[in-house]
């Protein structure tokens, strides 16, 4: 994470300009070593569909919420699926995080698995197995 310091101004009512400084916290982009949907979506899915479901990953590895869950539709491969963060720990000073991934086209599964990441030295995240369900 990276801290940055912002200034901001404001004036109320002519009341003068009341000027503060914060400091907040911003998260550092967050990015995978490949790409999950290649794997996933090698045949039956487009390049949309595995642009979809690599965002939802990363949005699950920024957030980085147990349990939290994150839904993609695309209506033109009519295929939807759900990414949810199951499982944190840490292996040998790394971060490892498992998200189940479902997908469906039209209303047969196509894809059901549990993908385990590891984060990497230069802050992004591999991955470094896949276990269908």
């Amino acid at each position: 994470m990276i801290a940055v310091r912002a200034q901001s101004a404001s004036n109320n009512d002519g009341e003068g300009a009341v000027q503060g400084f914060f400091t907040g916290i911003i998260k550092a982009p967050v990015a995978l070593v490949g790409s999950i949907g290649s794997s996933i979506f090698p045949v039956q899915g487009t390049p949309l569909d595995r642009e979809m479901l690599d965002e939802s990953v990363l949005a699950l590895l920024e957030d980085d919420i147990l349990n939290a869950a994150r839904e993609w539709m695309n209506p033109e491969s009519r295929i939807r699926g759900k990414a949810a963060l199951i499982s944190k720990s840490d292996k040998d000073g790394r971060n490892i995080r498992v998200v189940n991934i479902q997908a469906w086209k039209e209303n047969k599964r196509v894809a059901h698995l549990d993908v385990t990441l590891s984060g990497t030295e230069e802050g992004q995240w591999e991955v470094v197995d896949q276990k269908k369900r």
